[in-house]
């Protein structure tokens, strides 16, 4: 709020105004003319008895009662209402707390040891020499082979690691191509994992090959 009269301050040379509650004077810099009281205690005297922006009522989602749903719980197996959105899975906390606590027996799979772990755990293999060989596993071998269901980035990166980065254009013969300027471009645009149809061209090349088969 404004400051007292008299008071020795940075707004010394400021505007003077009356508080409309006490009617005492106080000083208020030119940014803040809109002010109307002397402190924070008039202020509040201001709003006894004012109508509160939503008239005290108190607002509720619709119908968000009809949105709950039955749940079973993980550790005691009782029924419980929850939201969709709360994503819960235990009744209580000490359900929560002792299903948490509880250790399980899984598999790991590479070499089908069983090992302990927690409920929540994302644990897959029993130490970091099977997590290991994973990593080390290429082609088809490799976890994450998806075969010809690869996507368009991901088959063109299958090929440059099997034929290399092109350097040299077929149509036209430029010589010395990095980066962007070079692509492995697809003959019959299946994008299929077979070497036999990629060719090397250039960026104007490749985008002449593409116009004139109907590709954009």
């Amino acid at each position: 709020m404004g400051r007292l009269k008299g008071s020795k301050n940075k707004y010394s040379n400021g505007v003077r105004k009356n508080c409309i509650i006490c009617k005492k004077e106080f000083i208020v810099s030119k940014s803040r003319l809109r002010i109307k009281y002397c402190s924070r205690e008039c202020y509040h005297k201001s709003q006894i008895g004012c109508i509160p922006w939503n008239k005290g009522k108190i607002f509720l989602p619709h119908n968000r009662e009809k949105k709950m749903l039955s749940l079973r719980c993980l550790s005691c197996g009782k029924s419980f209402m929850s939201y969709p959105s709360d994503n819960k899975k235990f009744c209580c906390r000490e359900c929560f707390n002792g299903y948490s606590s509880k250790k399980i027996i899984r598999k790991c799979i590479i070499c089908k040891k069983e090992y302990v772990t927690y409920p929540n755990s994302n644990k897959k293999y029993c130490g970091y020499k099977c997590y290991s060989k994973i990593l080390l596993n290429t082609g088809e071998s490799h976890f994450n082979w998806k075969g010809n269901n690869v996507g368009y980035h991901g088959i063109h990166h299958w090929v440059m690691n099997n034929l290399g980065k092109p350097t040299k254009c077929e149509h036209c013969g430029k010589e010395g191509l990095t980066g962007k300027k070079i692509h492995w471009a697809n003959t019959n645009h299946l994008y299929k994992r077979n070497l036999t149809g990629w060719i090397r061209l250039c960026a104007s090349c490749h985008r002449k090959y593409d116009l004139k088969n109907n590709r954009k």
